[in-house]
């Protein structure tokens, strides 16, 4: 029997749902539980199609060297959302995943459960922020982690042990040592470090729609450096000369800019979309994904947009590529 639908489930490396990734935690408002398991490796990554059109992704999850059963996030841009329910199901076949962890506050997970699981179990109802709180955990202290706390603080097996810790009883019982770059009320994502670790470019919406902006390494000085558009996936060059970008105005295309904001320019010009671009280390040459010719390929160009020719053919999809640390 065949799929009217032609749904396909592929897992991906995390760069290919990032930006629709970033589409889910404006949805959620960032109030999302396990919000950094991708960047630590605690999930898998699903990009799902219908009849050829990307649709959505799926994150299943699981410990960083065991398996991924577990779904816990599932996206599916609005126009598609009548197909929710074949969507996941779809995921769970190709993922095999056994369980599935819904907040409460995703609308559209939380209800299929009664479609697709059974044994359903609440710990805990989630409900979206109303207001700021600041309640302090009885007898809990927070402070500095001596070198003397390092000798006897449970074992770190995935993270080393933080700066700071949360003392109970006499016990350090947790750890941590995050820094805050930004504060906007805006969403800010996709950090992407300068070769010399002196700046990073970064995503926020704090000015409305998603742009890339400039900061020092320490968070200060941050700058603007597009206007128009919906603009992802930064990328410096190795000289950090410039830094490559897709934005999406109509189609997405990959457009460079200047770190100074100057030199804006735009380095595709469909058909299709072009994104996902990945310096070559001499900084001459940029990879990139588009589906001009229909399916997904990978295509390589120079850094100035000329001489784009296709580097992958073939029947299926090659999307995410990276160049490897040396030329041949």
């Amino acid at each position: 029997m065949t799929d009217p639908l032609k749904i396909e489930v592929t897992q991906v490396p995390l760069d290919a749902i990032l930006s629709l990734r970033d589409e889910y935690r404006r949805a959620m408002n960032c109030q999302i539980v396990h919000d950094s398991y991708h960047a630590r490796g605690f999930t898998h990554s699903y990009l799902l199609r219908m009849q050829g059109h990307v649709v959505g992704y799926g994150s299943v999850a699981g410990e960083p060297r065991g398996p991924k059963e577990i779904i816990k996030e599932l996206y599916v841009l609005p126009a598609y959302r009548a197909a929710a329910l074949p969507l996941l199901r779809g995921l769970i076949a190709a993922s095999r995943a056994r369980w599935i962890e819904a907040q409460t506050n995703d609308a559209l997970l939380t209800l299929m459960l009664f479609d697709c699981a059974v044994d359903l179990v609440s710990d805990r109802i989630l409900f979206a922020d109303g207001c700021t709180t600041n309640h302090e955990p009885p007898g809990v202290i927070l402070r500095p982690v001596t070198d003397r706390d390092r000798a006897s603080i449970f074992p770190h097996t995935t993270e080393p042990v933080g700066e700071w810790g949360l003392e109970l009883g006499g016990e350090v019982v947790a750890t941590g040592g995050l820094i805050r770059l930004t504060t906007s009320t805006g969403i800010d994502t996709e950090p992407n470090w300068s070769p010399d670790g002196t700046r990073i470019a970064f995503v926020s919406e704090r000015g409305g729609g998603a742009q890339i902006y400039l900061m020092d390494a320490a968070g200060s000085n941050v700058r603007r450096l597009t206007d128009t558009g919906f603009n992802t996936q930064a990328r410096w060059s190795p000289k950090g000369d410039t830094i490559a970008f897709t934005s999406r105005q109509g189609n997405h295309d990959v457009w460079a800019v200047s770190p100074d904001g100057s030199n804006l320019r735009r380095l595709t010009a469909g058909p299709g979309s072009n994104e996902s671009a990945s310096w070559a280390p001499d900084g001459r040459h940029l990879l990139f994904q588009s589906n001009r010719l229909g399916a997904f390929q990978l295509f390589t160009m120079l850094a100035d947009g000329s001489e784009q020719q296709p580097a992958t053919r073939g029947p299926g999809e090659a999307t995410s590529g990276s160049w490897s640390p040396r030329l041949p």
